[in-house]
Parts: C-alpha cells; structure tokens; sequence
C-alpha cells in the first residue's frame, strides 16, 4: 500500500470592516432621549405639568415600563425618538409634546392614575404601556 498524500490548504479572511452604528447611537436619538423626563410619583408629575387650572399645559407621550424592559424601551423602541430634541422642520419638540419615562416596579400612584397593568403583567406582557395626555385635560 502506497502511502497517500493528504493536502488540505487555509484561507484567512481578515477584514477591516467596522461594525455598523446601531440606531440607538445616532446622535439625533441619543439627543432625544437625553430630553425625555423620568418621573417616579404622581406628585412629581402634577408639579412638573400642571397649570394653575390643574390641566395639562402641554401634551403628554408617557412610557411606562418596568426594569427588565427598560433594554427594549431604549434600544429597540428608542423611545423617544423622534418625539423629543429638534424635528426637521427645526422646531422643539417639547414646545409641542413633553415626553415622560416612568420605569416601575410593582406599581404606585402614578401608575395606578393612569390605570397601568401591575409590573409583574407588564414584564409577563412583554410590552411597554404607552399613555398620550392631551393638553388641557
């Protein structure tokens, strides 16, 4: 038996791509959501929104959300982008709308208010709640 020659050869790629930037660190989205508000209690809310008539001076975009969707929230929904910093048309839009995060727990005031499902449902749910408030209301 003659002995066999086995020839087996390698190719290496190597590359020098750049991996691609993610949604989530384009300025414009890092800029609106470095504008959102986080609230934690329903006080702090009336004391930031309220007008002397106890309405809403401005339009409302409110998430709530517990901790473990909190990664969804900012890096899946980027939240809340593009509702928050400068539009296009140049124009502020906390002039317009102000947006509010709420991350909970269990539940408080605040949620309660705006009837938020419990954070265990929530996290179970897999989803954020999303609350508009009109101004005036």
């Amino acid at each position: 038996q003659q002995g066999r020659r086995h020839q087996s050869s390698f190719t290496f790629r190597f590359t020098n791509r750049r991996p691609q930037p993610q949604m989530k660190d384009r300025p414009e989205v890092r800029e609106a959501m470095s504008r959102t508000m986080h609230v934690v209690s329903l006080a702090q809310l009336e004391t930031i929104i309220l007008n002397d008539n106890d309405t809403a001076e401005r339009n409302l975009l409110m998430c709530f959300f517990t901790p473990s969707l909190e990664k969804l929230v900012d890096e899946s929904i980027l939240f809340p982008y593009p509702f928050a910093g400068m539009s296009p048309q140049k124009i502020w839009w906390e002039d317009i709308l102000q947006t509010v995060k709420v991350r909970f727990h269990r539940g408080n005031d605040l949620t309660r208010q705006f009837n938020i499902p419990s954070g265990d449902d929530l996290t179970a749910s897999g989803k954020p709640t999303f609350i508009f408030v009109k101004r005036g209301n």
